[in-house]
Formats: structure tokens, C-alpha cells, sequence
């Protein structure tokens, strides 16, 4: 492979890198085999990534020029925007400017034509710095004024100050002077101030972890208390047993002792019948057999009303005993249950926190350290405050997840519904969520009518729809799209969220609506994830009186729609 004519060294490829490039290859050829246009022009990019990472920019080129070309055939003008975006780059790469200004030109007719105001001004800051290497500093400046109006109108400090640092730039290399040190004076002036705000935000972002760090250790020690609880009543049932089993020994020798004066009783009766007969005989008392008859026939029965309340009086002590026995030991039991759930549950928090929120902490706390010892420029800095940034999101809604799924396994959650229009809710976790789909250039449409209103755990709600989205984004590749949509079907909403992402098998579906495992796998960016959010996102659905639903197919995308009640 030859080297490329651009002003980074060529890297070469690793013998990994190879194996990867030549799967690429061979899955991008059966899929233009099998005539699935848009999955071949997927491997196509990924090829064209892989090259570029290297500096193969001749190869990367020619890749993202055939993706372009299918794209164009299957009309998807979003996939072409990104494209010609990407050429333009590369193009200005090796220094062909003409031809980078061409294909940033088509970039910024598309994002006009979706008036989509962050690409157009990301567009013609990239016009910008072509314009001014091909000398042509008025209309670098033209553009710019553009790009820095629109920024003005979304009130967007952040690009406000790229458009004053270019714009510097630009008039320095025209020979004004004066408008260079004017808008270097505008750009210092808002660097120092989204700095100080950059800096504010992530230290309120470290106490809030550090808050929720110590909300986490404190339901561990209420974990451990209550086991040390239940470990004391445990001691003390074995106690009552001990004192159960002296107890019912005691009423044997006691059931033991009453036999025996049963006896004595039925010999002294006996004696006292032939004294009785005897004296009779003696003193010729004139009874007649009748009496006689009937007299032991009384003492007969008074024998044995005595046997049988006797025999009664043990009865009942013993079946009182027996289920006395029988309710401790199936308390016992149950006990004993909950602690293992409880102490399977304290295992699966522990392993979650100690894999999931220690690596971004230590990320938080090397990250303030280079930045307080002034190790970084501000530009590193800038990018170190953005990607911690999107890191601090993930952990806060890890966080969150974590919180929700122990608090519905050990106290379960209840839904309030209120009354609540469901688009401003819908809109909300979208813009949580925009600066993760913009960062793999995801196209989020959102039809869902203002007028619809019905009873709603915005809460709750909002958790589901979080994670299920953020599932979306992790799992639709670069440049494809999510929908969300709502509409009401008699007594009831359906609110769907459908992605163009890689789907799911039926095995995985099934295990999401009725399995307890969670499954965590990589995003199409290699993302990761504990895989808990969308488990327990279904049992915050059925909380909610709400119905659940997958249809999706491995390659086709997926639909999650949640059916909420309007009564």
C-alpha cells in the first residue's frame, strides 16, 4: 500500500488492523451481492474510517467517494451530507482545495435544505478555512458573518466563539488589522467566559457524584444493617425452638405421669367397687339390682368423662404446639429467602458500582488534575471538559439507573399519575439526549401532537423513554435516524420510538419482556452499558398500568412502543 500524498506520516495498519479491513471488505461485497445497498455503503465508510485513522487519505477517498454514489442512488440525503462533509475533509488533508470547497459546498445546500442551524454553521466554518488558503479572505468573512449571526440567534456562546477566533483569523490574512484584533478581543473575551462556566459545571457535575457516591454506600450500610437484623431474629427463632423442644419433652414426661395416674385412679376405683360390694354384702343393705346397676353404670361414666377430658386437654396442647412449629418454621423459611435475595441484590449493586462508576470517576479525578496543574492548553482542555461532559451523562443516568432498579426490587414503585400534556415530556429527554446523538450524526425527528394529554408518571416515564432512546443512539449506526411518535388509538396513546439501527434477534426480545438476566452489548461505536436499563425499564412500564412492546429484526431496526391508558 502506498503512502498518500498529505502533510500527517502514514501510519501502517497492525496485523489486527488488516483482519478488520479484510472482514470490511468481504461483508461490504455480499452485501452489494445481496443487493442491500445501505449496508454495503455502511462497510464502505468503516473501511474509509479505518484508512483515514491511518492517513491513507488516497484510499479513504476513493471509499467514501463509492459510498457517496450509493447513497445518491438509494436518495439518502442525509448519508450524502455527511459524505460530501468527509470529502471535504479529506481533500483538505492532501491540500486539494478546490475540491474540498466543492464538496463543503454541497454540505452546507444540504444543511440549509433541513435548516439544521449547528451544520450550517459547522459548514461554513469549514468554507472559511478553504476560502482563506485559496485566498479569497472576503468571502471566508461573508460565510463566517453568517455562521456568527445564526450562532447569535441560538444564543450559542460555544460557536459564537469559533466564529470570532476564524473571523480574526480571516482578517488578519486579508491585511485588516484593526477588525483582527477587534473580533481576537470579541473571541478572548468568550473563551474566558465558557471557561469559567465549563469549569463551574464540572465541579457541580463531581459534587453530584460524589453526592450520589454517598447516597450509593449509604443504601449499602442499610443493606448491611438490615442483614445484621435479620441475622439477630434468626438467633433468636433458634432460641424459641430450643425452648419448644424443653417444652414438649416436659408435656411428654407430663402425658407420661398422667397415664399413670389414670391407672392408680382405675385400681382405686376398683378397690373401692369390691369394699363397696363387701360392706353391701356386710350390713345385707336391701338394694335392689336396679340400683345396684345403676349406681355402676355413674361410676363407669365418670371414669371415662375423666379419660376423655384428659385425653382431650392433651390433644389440643399438642396440635397447638404442632402449628406453633409449623408457622416458625415457615417463617424460618421465609426469612431466609428474602436474606438470600437481599444479599444477592447487595452483590449484583456492588458488582455494577464497582465496574461501572470507578472508571469514570478515576476519569473526573486524573482529568481535574491535569487541568489544575496546567498540563493542558485550552484547546486540550476544551476537549477534555467535552468528553468528560458526556461521561458525567452516562454515570448520572447510570446513577439513576441504579437507584430506580434497587428501589423497585426491594420496596417496588408505585406510579402517581397526574394529568399532563405527553409532547413537552417527549421533548425533554430528546434534548438530554441531542448532544449524544449529535456526536454520531443521528437524526432525531419528533412528531408528537400537542394536544395529547392523559394521566402520567412524568417520572417514571421519563426513565423508560431515556433509556430506550439512549438504546436507540447506542445501537443505529453513524448518519442513520430515530423517530418518536405518538397517537392516540381509542381509549388508549401509543407512543413509539423506532431507530434504523442493527435490531435484535427474537431470543434477546424475549429475555427483555420476560427474562431477568441483563444483556449488555457494544453499541455500533463500540459503546458499552450494564444492559440494566431496558430490563427494568419494563417493570417501570407495568407500574405505570402500561403495556410494553418489540418488533425488530437483525439488521431492519427496532420499535419499542409504549401503550399508556388515557382514564
Amino acid at each position: 500500500m502506498q503512502a498518500q500524498q498529505g502533510i500527517l506520516p502514514v501510519q501502517p495498519f497492525t496485523h489486527d488492523d488488516t483482519v478488520i479491513l479484510a472482514s470490511y471488505q468481504q461483508r461490504y461485497e455480499e452485501q452489494q451481492t445481496q443487493g442491500n445497498l445501505r449496508e454495503a455503503s455502511h462497510f464502505l465508510n468503516e473501511m474509509a474510517f479505518l484508512f483515514w485513522n491511518h492517513n491513507y487519505f488516497r484510499e479513504a477517498i476513493k471509499n467514501y467517494s463509492e459510498s457517496l454514489r450509493i447513497n445518491e442512488k438509494i436518495e439518502n440525503e442525509s448519508g450524502q451530507a455527511m459524505l460530501h462533509n468527509n470529502l471535504g475533509m479529506l481533500h483538505a488533508d492532501i491540500k486539494d482545495y478546490e475540491q474540498s470547497l466543492y464538496h463543503f459546498q454541497r454540505t452546507l445546500a444540504a444543511r440549509k435544505a433541513f435548516d439544521e442551524k449547528i451544520g450550517i454553521i459547522s459548514a461554513q466554518v469549514n468554507l472559511s478555512v478553504v476560502l482563506n488558503n485559496l485566498g479569497r479572505h472576503d468571502e471566508a468573512a461573508e460565510g463566517l458573518q453568517e455562521a456568527l449571526r445564526l450562532a447569535r440567534e441560538m444564543n450559542d456562546p460555544v460557536q459564537m466563539r469559533s466564529c470570532y477566533g476564524l473571523l480574526s483569523e480571516t482578517y488578519e490574512k486579508a491585511g485588516d488589522l484593526r477588525q483582527s484584533l477587534e473580533y481576537f478581543e470579541l473571541y478572548r473575551t468568550f473563551h474566558e467566559m465558557i471557561q469559567r462556566e465549563e469549569v463551574a459545571e464540572l465541579q457541580q457535575v463531581i459534587k453530584k457524584e460524589q453526592f450520589q457516591k454517598e447516597l450509593v454506600e449509604k443504601k449499602a450500610q442499610i443493606n448491611a444493617d438490615e442483614l445484621n437484623q435479620k441475622q439477630r431474629e434468626i438467633r433468636k427463632i433458634e432460641q424459641e425452638m430450643v425452648q419448644y423442644d424443653s417444652a414438649l419433652s416436659n408435656l411428654t414426661d407430663a402425658l407420661s405421669k398422667k397415664e399413670l395416674q389414670l391407672q392408680l385412679v382405675q385400681q382405686q376405683a376398683q378397690i373401692d367397687s369390691l369394699r363397696y360390694q363387701r360392706e353391701q354384702q356386710e350390713t345385707e343393705i336391701k338394694l335392689s339390682h336396679e340400683q345396684e346397676l345403676r349406681y355402676r353404670l355413674f361410676l363407669i361414666l365418670a371414669f371415662l368423662a375423666v379419660l376423655m377430658i384428659l385425653g382431650i386437654v392433651v390433644f389440643l396442647r399438642i396440635r397447638k404446639i404442632n402449628n406453633l412449629l409449623v408457622q416458625k418454621n415457615k417463617q424460618i423459611e421465609v426469612q431466609n429467602r428474602d436474606l438470600a435475595e437481599n444479599n444477592e441484590l447487595k452483590d449484583k449493586l456492588f458488582s455494577i458500582i464497582a465496574h461501572d462508576l470507578r472508571t469514570p470517576l478515576a476519569s473526573f479525578r486524573d482529568a481535574l488534575d491535569m487541568i489544575s496543574s496546567g498540563a493542558l492548553d485550552p484547546e486540550e482542555t476544551k476537549l477534555f471538559l467535552s468528553e468528560l461532559t458526556l461521561q458525567a451523562n452516562n454515570t448520572s443516568a447510570l446513577v439513576d439507573d441504579l437507584l430506580y432498579w434497587s428501589r423497585s426490587q426491594m420496596k417496588g414503585i408505585e406510579a402517581v399519575r397526574k394529568n399532563a400534556a405527553l409532547a413537552p415530556v417527549v421533548q425533554e429527554v430528546v434534548d438530554t439526549l441531542s448532544e449524544q446523538a449529535a456526536a454520531k450524526q443521528l437524526k432525531v425527528h419528533v412528531e408528537v401532537p400537542a394536544s395529547l394529554r392523559l394521566p402520567l408518571d412524568v417520572g417514571i416515564l421519563k426513565v423508560v423513554m431515556r433509556n430506550i432512546l439512549s438504546n436507540a443512539i447506542k445501537f443505529t449506526p453513524v448518519g442513520g435516524d430515530i423517530y418518536l411518535e405518538a397517537g392516540q388509538n381509542g381509549n388508549t396513546v401509543e407512543l413509539r420510538i423506532r431507530d434504523t439501527g442493527i435490531g435484535m434477534s427474537d431470543s434477546i426480545i424475549d429475555n427483555l419482556l420476560n427474562g431477568n438476566r441483563a444483556n449488555s452489548r457494544k453499541g455500533t461505536n463500540n459503546e458499552t452499558g450494564t444492559g440494566l436499563g431496558l430490563m427494568f425499564s419494563r417493570d417501570l412500564v407495568k407500574a405505570h398500568q402500561a403495556e410494553l412492546t418489540i418488533t425488530s429484526k437483525p439488521g431492519k431496526g427496532s420499535t419499542f412502543t409504549i401503550v399508556l391508558a388515557t382514564k
